[in-house]
């Protein structure tokens, strides 16, 4: 264990040699205001330190100098500053390098420290001119005499400058205006560098290992401006120099994970209340190229390129709000702002807890490249990212001339409130000045630790709903099979397999998609410690695959469902008897034919009427779909609902302003807003439609089985090679086509119970039921529509007349079924008979039977017009959820709920035109109304 351990240690001090910080360290909060008389503002580490012996700070607060009276020993390049005495009745310059004499007409001020005179300072025409003794003379004239040893002319001859070394004289190279002997090692600038590089870089590299701040501040700068590249000579300088002065602009190699999963950020954010910040606390220091330092303030748009209302900016650091902001800028204004460019380091000021630090927020340059020539940061591992920490916006200096083309700052959730260390992503791209305008973007994102937990849900859900989703199958396909009395390898029977399968996945899927969608909802809006953000990336796009299969699954099913609905057998059972006979001649040519009694003919118009009304009542459904759009369109658009679905915890507003920022929508909480509009709408009014409508003023599937009783029709319905429905409308007075006086006679006497009751069987009142009927029914049913079939067929083949009307063949044939239908139902046929029974309680649930009618037929009685799944009414759950996630997914696609309802309108209005349509061709092709009669 020891030796591992010791190598641990190496490994780390090598790391520091390097000029790197493997995690970030947070530093005790302090600014240039909070530091005290007596102390400077030291930039390199963000600390307040005391000056030395007879030193006071700076003007600016960021250095110390010597007080009045005293120099500074050594000259400007010393370092240590130590400030020595002036000989008495003498001042120092104002630089603190020289001490002057007081010549007439100033006197020497103990009490100051200075010069004074009542011709000079102050609301007076004089100046103080402080002339450098260049000999023995004090006169203060300008001489053309000798610089004082570690000086030499500058600013024209005017006056002594330094030149960096003690004997001018031995000046061998100058590099930025600081002379340097023979004897010095220097780092020279490669050759392709650019001319800035090049002229400052030797002496910040210098400079910058004797202790010299902007020249470290520069040299980190240098590196920045070469994009980090790891070979080039000033971030080699940058890794290798090492003192408190030079910023660790470097984070650890393959240790970017480890950093963003530290929990030792104390900040807590709120959605709302007083339990933490409600904003994401942002500091951050500025330098320019030179390395001098510019301030230091809370962020609000100093790291933006883009500009925006200030309203809207400070949205970009609310907390959870997911910020973006893009815009077009002018390459021009880009370039001369890179002349002189401005360098950034980021922190979050961490309060809580009894803390107040400020902790460095690593950045991530998507264009950085390592030694080995590989881009890093590209790619989705953080384990081999390379952060680093300081970053600028533009630049025109170097040879590379780039912008922030793509910003975004990462936060990620923790725990109560509490965040990991954030870090902010830049792509940099080149500025081209040819350009008419360049894109840039700022954006801010929150994640969440478990942001796989979703994806992981969902996936689990979608399995168990595959298991689920064969078992059920298993089960309708069985009872397709007892229905049909087809074979499991039968096309239809495959086909019958997928739209059920398909019906299931589409029913499960969307149940789960809208309670997990409103589930976050809620907790996302409503929540006061923000403890959760909503899922991105993958998640989104896995729920949004999800909305899309649901809805194909749908339209898939509700496809078949027009489809079986349209080809079922129908027939119209007139129960009507003649009344009485007519004489008539038979149709032949001689003169002397003898006069026949017929039977009076039965009118037809009582079948066409019922008809005619079944063709309407096809394409009825419980809810009013446009009224349901216009509904939903007018609390999601006009109310201002849709904003709710802001990605801002702290948003509940259902209107907008200029002054306002409206943060860009979440799918999820999209669908959970169009889930929660149609479900609550649909069920009201479903609930008006069932309590009052239908029951105190008209319910149109009752009323067909009532005119079914009083037209005297039956209507006879076969979904399935076996299965059907049949609704007795067999009349309890015998016959129907009467007068209005006998008409109204009857209704009387159904009202006070003075008659049978109407249903099939004797003292029942039950008129609908399901039917099973046996193999030997539906050959005999076949054989009789046989002559129609081919009259049908025939008429494809050379093509029918328009017009021209069923043939006498086909007239008898419908005799004939009509005749069969009436004695199946009277139980006048031997070998057919039927029996009624109810239902058991698990055949009602699985909607399938248990019992296949070998002998016998079987009519199961119900109460609840089992025929109505031969229309649309019977099948609202799927039309509606048709147009729920029809709507959702052109949602989904335009992000627009007008669009959203328009298309859902079209959609619904084709389904119902196609079924109105193929719905009347099948019910004049099966019962030979014409299809003229069908309005």
């Amino acid at each position: 264990m020891a030796p591992e351990l010791i190598g641990c240690w190496i490994a780390l001090m090598c790391v520091y040699a390097q000029g790197q910080t493997p995690f970030p360290t947070p530093l005790p909060f302090a600014s240039p205001s909070s530091c005290a008389l007596s102390q400077y503002f030291q930039a390199g580490n963000l600390s307040c330190v005391e000056c030395g012996h007879k030193e006071v700070p700076t003007g600016d607060g960021l250095s110390c100098q010597c007080e009045p009276g005293y120099i500074r020993e050594g000259g400007r390049q010393s370092s240590p500053l130590r400030c020595m005495p002036c000989p008495p009745m003498h001042v120092s310059t104002r630089d603190g390098l020289f001490c002057l004499s007081c010549d007439l007409p100033t006197s020497f001020n103990p009490a100051t420290q200075s010069c004074t005179s009542a011709s000079c300072g102050p609301s007076t025409t004089g100046v103080y001119k402080d002339s450098l003794p260049a000999n023995s003379s004090s006169s203060g004239s300008r001489l053309c005499a000798t610089c004082p040893q570690g000086t030499w002319s500058g600013g024209q001859g005017l006056h002594c400058v330094e030149c960096g070394i003690h004997d001018c004289t031995l000046c061998s190279a100058e590099y930025g205006g600081i002379c340097f002997e023979a004897s010095q090692s220097l780092s020279l600038a490669p050759p392709a560098a650019f001319s800035y590089y090049q002229t400052h870089f030797t002496a910040a590299a210098a400079l910058c290992q004797e202790g010299n701040y902007s020249a470290c501040q520069l040299l980190a700068n240098l590196c920045v401006l070469q994009q980090y590249a790891p070979l080039d000579p000033a971030c080699q300088q940058a890794r290798t120099i090492s003192n408190d002065l030079l910023p660790p602009i470097y984070y650890a190699e393959m240790g970017a994970d480890e950093l963003l999963a530290l929990a030792d950020v104390q900040t807590r954010l709120v959605a709302r209340g007083t339990a933490g910040s409600p904003v994401l606390p942002l500091v951050v220091t500025m330098f320019d190229l030179s390395g001098a330092f510019l301030g230091m303030v809370e962020v609000t748009d100093e790291i933006l390129l883009c500009r925006d209302l200030p309203s809207h900016t400070e949205a970009a650091w609310m907390a959870g709000v997911d910020y973006s902001l893009k815009c077009m800028l002018d390459p021009q204004e880009l370039s001369t702002a890179g002349k002189t460019p401005t360098f950034y380091d980021l922190f979050l000021r961490d309060q809580g807890e009894g803390v107040d630090r400020l902790y460095p927020v690593p950045v991530l340059v998507e264009d950085y490249v390592n030694a080995a020539g590989q881009s890093v940061n590209t790619g989705s591992d953080p384990s081999k990212w390379q952060f680093v920490r300081r970053f600028f916006l533009q630049e025109s200096v170097s040879n590379l001339h780039v912008y922030a083309r793509a910003m975004l700052l990462h936060v990620k959730l923790n725990s109560n409130g509490k965040i990991f260390p954030p870090f902010l992503g830049i792509k940099y791209s080149p500025l081209l000045e040819s350009e008419a305008a360049l894109s840039s973007s700022f954006s801010v994102q929150y994640t969440q630790q478990s942001s796989t937990a979703f994806i992981v849900v969902l996936s689990a859900t979608v399995g168990v709903t595959l298991i689920l989703a064969v078992v059920y199958t298993a089960f309708r396909v069985n009872g397709y099979l007892r229905r049909s009395g087809g074979f499991i390898c039968h096309p239809k029977t495959f086909l019958c397999m997928i739209t059920e399968f398909c019906s299931f996945i589409s029913t499960c899927v969307f149940i789960v998609l809208t309670v997990v969608s409103v589930l976050m909802l809620l907790l996302y809006k409503f929540q006061s410690v923000f403890i959760f953000t909503l899922p991105t990336g993958a998640s989104v796009i896995l729920f949004s695959v999800m909305i899309c299969l649901a809805f194909i699954c749908r339209a898939m099913q509700v496809i078949y469902l027009v489809w079986q609905q349209c080809t079922l057998d129908i027939f119209f059972v007139d129960w009507e008897k003649p009344n009485g006979v007519v004489m008539t001649t038979a149709l032949q040519q001689e003169p002397s034919a003898q006069l026949q009694s017929v039977p009076t003919p039965v009118s037809i118009w009582r079948v066409c009427f019922a008809a005619n009304e079944w063709n309407e009542l096809q394409t009825v459904r419980k809810l009013n779909p446009t009224l349901l759009l216009s509904i939903v369109l007018l609390l999601l658009s006009i109310v201002g609902l849709e904003h709710f679905a802001e990605v801002d915890p702290s948003s509940l507003h259902v209107t907008t302003s200029q002054d306002r920022y409206s943060a860009a929508h979440s799918i999820i909480l999209r669908f959970a807003l169009t889930s929660i509009c149609f479900l609550s709408l649909s069920a009201i009014m479903r609930l008006y439609m069932f309590g009052l409508y239908e029951r105190f003023y008209e319910h149109k599937i009752k009323q067909f089985v009532d005119l079914c009783s009083v037209a005297n029709v039956s209507v006879f319905v076969l979904s399935e090679e076996l299965f059907g429905h049949y609704i007795h409308g067999r009349s309890v007075h015998g016959r129907a086509d009467t007068d209005m006086q006998e008409m109204r006679s009857n209704l009387i006497k159904e009202q006070e119970d003075i008659c049978g009751k109407r249903g099939l069987l004797a003292d029942s009142d039950g008129q609908t039921f399901a039917v099973g009927l046996t193999k030997r029914f539906r050959a005999h049913y076949e054989a009789i529509m046989a002559p129609i079939q081919a009259e049908r067929v025939e008429g494809h083949t050379r093509g029918s007349r328009a017009g021209a009307g069923p043939s006498d063949r086909s007239i008898q044939a419908y005799k004939s079924m009509n005749h069969f239908l009436c004695a199946f139902i009277d139980r006048g046929l031997q070998d057919l008979d039927y029996l009624v029974k109810d239902k058991l309680f698990l055949e009602k649930l699985l909607e399938m039977e248990f019992y296949d009618p070998l002998d016998r037929s079987l009519f199961y009685s119900n109460t609840g017009n089992s025929f109505e799944e031969v229309l649309f009414y019977g099948n609202e759950w799927a039309l509606w959820q048709l147009d729920v996630l029809l709507f959702a997914c052109v949602d989904l696609l335009s992000n627009s709920y007008v669009l959203a309802a328009v298309i859902t309108y079209l959609s619904s209005w084709v389904l119902y035109f196609l079924r109105d349509l193929l719905g009347k061709r099948n019910i004049a092709r099966k019962t030979l109304i014409d299809e003229r009669f069908l309005v």
